[in-house]
């Protein structure tokens, strides 16, 4: 699906898509070879983003591009998603996100960061944190400290402005994950390779950048080759799906596994790339996971399928979870 964009934006986004391709270089190179294009396009029903006809007029302009990249495209096995013009509109994107994210998330951080210095937990030159906006480590180990020791928030008013500014550097980070799609898992895996097919099963947590924390696990198989045996370990994963539950249904795995006694464990490391379809947005997403743990010694190679299901789909949201404490201190 493609993303709206302001007007005001839309002229130097019609520049970038139309460098990206070369093919649309060679079709758009007038006014009277962009009407004409655009009057094809109406014909075949390849329509602007907001479902109405393309203007006919040779001017060219974003919604007309994109139409033209869905016509041109759309067929090819990967779609119109992976075209050059698409993954150009992408980077585009994340660039003003990344922008608009960060004027608004760094001063909420470093009014964070100049409250804690005022407590009398950091207020010793030696005990300061750094001012500098950016919500790393020291900062987070500092704001936990202090919400430790804080006991009476109705009697602490700066407890009450730290949490303030808590609050509002959690809802500018809340601003700024949702501007990307990423999906985290981590739990155990074990499988069994007695043949040319091999047999597995994942399980454990999985995370989104819109905060959603559930649980899922999966079963499957494919073929195998190497020296056959069986692992039992621990694996993270990484995807662009945007949100946990895209990760659902059938997916794909293309990886290998190498295992050998370290010390007289036998331990064992190994990779997948991961094609994960979404049949409901005719996409895919890609991701990657990396297992390791105890195994029989060997190497193997493997193509995998398996099908996710949900133990619980939605455990909580990190941001809910904030907001109702954050309303339950402040009454």
């Amino acid at each position: 699906m493609r993303s709206q964009i302001p007007a005001k934006r839309e002229k130097n986004l019609t520049e970038v898509l139309l460098r990206a391709d070369a093919g649309a270089q060679q079709v758009f190179t007038g006014r009277d070879a962009i009407a004409e294009e655009q009057e094809k396009l109406n014909l075949l029903g390849f329509y602007g983003q907001n479902g109405k006809p393309l203007r006919e007029d040779g001017v060219l302009d974003q919604d007309t591009l994109l139409a033209w990249n869905d016509k041109t495209y759309g067929g090819v096995l990967l779609g119109s998603n992976n075209s050059p013009m698409a993954k150009a509109q992408r980077e585009w994107e994340k660039g003003v996100a990344r922008q608009v994210a960060f004027s608004r998330f760094n001063p909420d951080v470093y009014n964070l960061q100049k409250a804690l210095n005022e407590t009398p937990y950091f207020s010793k030159p030696e005990k300061k944190i750094k001012q500098d906006g950016i919500l790393g480590k020291e900062t987070l180990q500092a704001a936990l400290v202090f919400l430790d020791k804080v006991k009476d928030k109705t009697k602490n008013k700066t407890g009450n402005k730290l949490l303030d500014s808590c609050n509002l550097a959690i809802k500018a980070l809340q601003v700024f994950l949702e501007n990307f799609d990423a999906t985290y898992s981590l739990g155990v895996t074990a499988s069994v390779s007695p043949s040319v097919f091999d047999f597995a099963g994942y399980g454990g947590l999985v995370a989104d950048t819109k905060g959603n924390i559930g649980f899922q696990y999966s079963l499957g198989g494919g073929l195998t080759a190497g020296t056959p045996g069986a692992h039992f370990g621990i694996y993270e994963s990484f995807s662009n799906a945007p949100s946990i539950d895209k990760l659902l249904g059938s997916g794909y795995h293309v990886g290998g596994t190498v295992a050998a006694p370290v010390y007289g464990v036998p331990l064992f490391v190994g990779g997948d790339l991961d094609i994960i379809p979404d049949a409901q947005n005719n996409t895919n997403y890609y991701g990657g996971t990396v297992v390791g743990g105890f195994s029989t010694p060997g190497l193997e190679a493997h193509v995998e399928w398996d099908e996710t299901s949900a133990i619980q789909l939605m455990l909580f949201n990190l941001f809910d979870e904030w907001d109702k404490f954050y309303e339950k201190w402040r009454e």
